[in-house]
């Protein structure tokens, strides 16, 4: 997608478009998938990755879906997001390389899609802002968070979050050349037993034309999932016409 001069070259090199998509889904949140454990040098988290996409082929697979925003945080560089801790151990600090344009380069060559996954709201799998770089959307607008369940997240009943999330992934559609744009299969936290999501006040500014809480709730998503749409295509258009 990207048109970035530092966005991959490669794209006359990139899969075909196959009647079939075959992808491996490579979860970072607490190191899941990769990398394996924080804190690996660069070169061992190439290697590891590089791994993967041997996998990959060797499953006859073609496609790689890789969360890459686990937590408000990056694995590459962004204007909107700190360092993600699940490479160097500490949010905020630069691991020496980007992993984004590494990973998407590497897959290109192997004619393997790349899928960039992002998690829109989700800020900690704490309640804590404690390990929260100080660049960290959640320390520099704390009015736009909630702690719920047990984790702390962006509040999607505040239309300058939304803003904000399109906005930083966005920046990845431009500067690189992934295949598609993915969003975990959450947007507000699962219901958490006899515990109110905190939107109260939101609702009561935002919401007075819904029926009910809920679906005011599930239209703030659906807001959200348009702009996105709306703003990708905006800036192939712009591209296209370049």
């Amino acid at each position: 997608m990207g048109n970035n001069q530092n966005a991959s070259k490669v794209n006359n090199q990139k899969v075909t478009r196959n009647s079939e998509l075959r992808g491996v889904w490579v979860a970072s949140v607490s190191n899941i998938d990769w990398p394996s454990k924080k804190g690996l040098s660069a070169e061992q988290q190439k290697r590891e990755f590089l791994t993967i996409l041997d996998n990959v082929k060797k499953w006859n697979m073609n496609a790689v879906f890789v969360q890459i925003k686990p937590t408000a945080d990056a694995f590459y560089p962004s204007k909107y997001s700190p360092w993600s801790e699940y490479l160097t151990g500490t949010q905020g600090i630069n691991p020496g390389y980007d992993p984004l344009k590494f990973m998407v380069e590497e897959a290109h060559k192997r004619g393997i899609e790349f899928h960039a996954w992002f998690n829109p709201y989700r800020l900690s799998t704490s309640s804590s802002r404690d390990r929260l770089s100080k660049d960290n959307i959640g320390r520099k607008k704390p009015e736009w968070t909630v702690s719920y369940g047990g984790q702390l997240y962006l509040n999607p009943g505040i239309p300058e979050v939304n803003d904000y999330v399109v906005d930083s992934i966005v920046e990845v559609v431009k500067n690189y050349d992934v295949d598609g744009v993915h969003m975990d299969d959450y947007f507000y936290p699962y219901k958490v037993k006899n515990q109110e999501y905190p939107d109260s006040a939101q609702y009561q500014k935002y919401g007075s034309k819904f029926a009910s809480v809920g679906d005011w709730r599930r239209d703030n998503v659906n807001k959200l999932v348009e702009k996105l749409h709306t703003s990708i295509k905006k800036k192939i258009r712009m591209w296209n016409s370049e």
